[in-house]
């Protein structure tokens, strides 16, 4: 934070008036961030739960079509 002095009189009062209008259009701008990224965060959960939903219906799928699971990937179970 630095001060700087202005001075006295109407351009004093001017500089002051428009350092004012600039503090709270950032205080605007920072509460508009606020919401913006709170709103991200909960599109970022939703997206997160589909994701799990979809991972554990392409499980089942491959499952009942025959597949299995080695080392972490998908592989055909062999006609034995």
């Amino acid at each position: 934070m630095v001060r700087e002095y202005i001075g006295t009189g109407e351009v004093a009062l001017e500089v002051a008036e428009l350092d004012a209008i600039e503090r709270e259009q950032r205080q605007r701008e920072k509460a508009t961030f606020k919401v913006e990224k709170e709103a991200q965060s909960e599109i970022d959960l939703r997206i997160e739960e589909e994701s799990k939903h979809i991972s554990t219906l392409t499980d089942a799928i491959l499952l009942v079509n025959g597949y299995h699971k080695h080392k972490g990937q998908w592989r055909k179970k062999r006609n034995g």
